[in-house]
């Protein structure tokens, strides 16, 4: 961070729970990563994929999913994201390209030239030597490409398939342009089923299939529950306990434990609301923080809760805000229902980025949270946030005077992040909603 010790750093990196069960993702998450370590001594296979994968196949198959673009937060939040971002742009990667994926390139090269093992100084041992890569290009094209390039450093085999976005100004209701949609993700979808049977030897279990599916639409019906008690006064859940919370459902979805570990976030989060507890004594303030956090100092959040009062409700990950619908999904042909789900319900978030539908719901998002302020971090190495301003612009006219603030920052790479100037631009923001606030409250 500019303009910070290394060891001041590492005391912000770190942010304080509010919550029990986001204090449980710790041990879940040290639990995985010795799971990934130890699956080719259990004969068990890894995949390194992404966000947004199908994850009943791989449940289906007992393949563990390494989200090697998830491992960049990991980096970031032990302070070492910048060391694998450089060693990436040693090699000729872009500093535009997103820093989770430059994390993993450069993690990767490190693999290579230590024969295959990852380095000692990888957070939790690494992500292991994968038997897989699966890529697709969901949320962002970089991501499609990454998988291609990391196949440069590891011999393994690689598969990338191909989904659809919707276009922007269909109805997406459009029964016929859903068909065809619906129809390319299924023939994507056995693709990627005839590639694992033959990775692993194994043939498709259907019955298994359908189960893990079942626990897969469980886990998104109580996360999104869970994520909806946020709306409640006061919000019972920060943002830096939404942050961890979306792990378990990553490397353990369509599997029973994972189903229990959501109602168990469940049960907690409702208890919090019903009796009205906080993560302050006082809310004064209530933000919304789309998209992209700042992995190396969720401690962010806890110093807007203690300098102004202010709770920070996150947003996009896991698709909580996209209600799940069951009339679709018949367990019967599981790897059919798989592709209407991605299409709609639950699973469409992944499938509308960036069309007037996206924006309007993001609107929606700050009135069904009641918020007072909006915060986004412009980030240059993420196509997914150079809209941001059209973004505010929609927030504006759908909403009542609420006040944005972008600010220009990364996720992973603290070289662009100076702790000083962000501070000084909220505490300045913090002013201007409560002026708004004051002026919405007088009518």
């Amino acid at each position: 961070m500019t303009g910070d010790t290394k060891e001041q750093a590492k005391e912000k990196a770190g942010a304080a729970k509010a919550t029990n069960i986001a204090r449980e993702v710790g041990p879940i998450r040290r639990a995985y990563y010795q799971r990934i370590r130890e699956a080719k001594d259990r004969g068990e296979f890894t995949a390194w994929s992404m966000i947004g994968q199908p994850d009943a196949i791989f449940a289906a198959f007992d393949v563990i999913p390494v989200l090697a673009e998830n491992y960049g937060p990991v980096c970031a939040a032990k302070l070492v994201g910048d060391r694998y971002c450089e060693i990436a742009e040693a090699e000729g990667f872009s500093a535009d390209i997103c820093s989770y994926l430059r994390t993993g390139l450069g993690i990767a090269k490190l693999q290579h030239d230590l024969g295959g093992e990852p380095p000692d100084e990888a957070p939790y041992g690494g992500m292991g030597k994968p038997d897989m890569l699966i890529g697709f290009h969901s949320f962002c094209d970089g991501r499609y490409k990454w998988m291609q390039q990391l196949a440069r450093y590891l011999d393994v085999p690689y598969f990338g398939y191909d989904l659809k976005d919707w276009p922007d100004g269909w109805d997406v209701n459009d029964p016929d342009l859903k068909r065809h949609m619906v129809n390319h993700a299924y023939e994507q979808l056995k693709r990627l089923v005839a590639f694992m049977e033959k990775v692993t030897g194994k043939r498709l279990d259907k019955y298994r299939l359908s189960e893990a599916l079942r626990c897969t639409v469980k886990t998104s019906e109580l996360y999104r529950k869970t994520m909806a008690l946020r709306a409640a006064h006061p919000c019972p859940l920060p943002a830096q306990d939404s942050a961890a919370l979306p792990f378990p459902m990553f490397v353990i979805n369509g599997y029973p434990e994972c189903v229990d570990f959501y109602q168990r976030a469940y049960d907690e989060i409702k208890y919090r609301a019903e009796n009205k507890i906080s993560s302050v004594p006082e809310e004064k303030y209530r933000l919304i923080w789309y998209w992209l956090i700042p992995w190396f100092y969720l401690g962010l959040y806890n110093w807007l809760e203690e300098t102004f009062g202010a709770v920070t409700i996150g947003t996009g990950y896991g698709g909580a805000e996209i209600p799940p619908s069951e009339d679709m999904i018949d367990y019967d042909f599981p790897l059919e229902s798989m592709a209407r789900i991605m299409y709609e319900g639950f699973g469409s978030h992944q499938t509308i980025r960036r069309t007037s539908a996206y924006y309007l719901r993001q609107a929606e998002l700050a009135k069904v949270y009641d918020v007072d302020g909006a915060v986004c971090m412009l980030v240059a190495s993420c196509r997914g946030t150079t809209d941001i301003y059209h973004a505010w612009h929609v927030l504006k006219d759908n909403t009542e005077d609420i006040p944005a603030l972008a600010m220009e920052a990364d996720m992973v790479d603290t070289r662009t992040y100076s702790d000083v100037m962000v501070k000084q631009r909220l505490a300045a923001f913090i002013e201007t909603v409560d002026a708004a606030k004051r002026k919405r409250q007088k009518g």
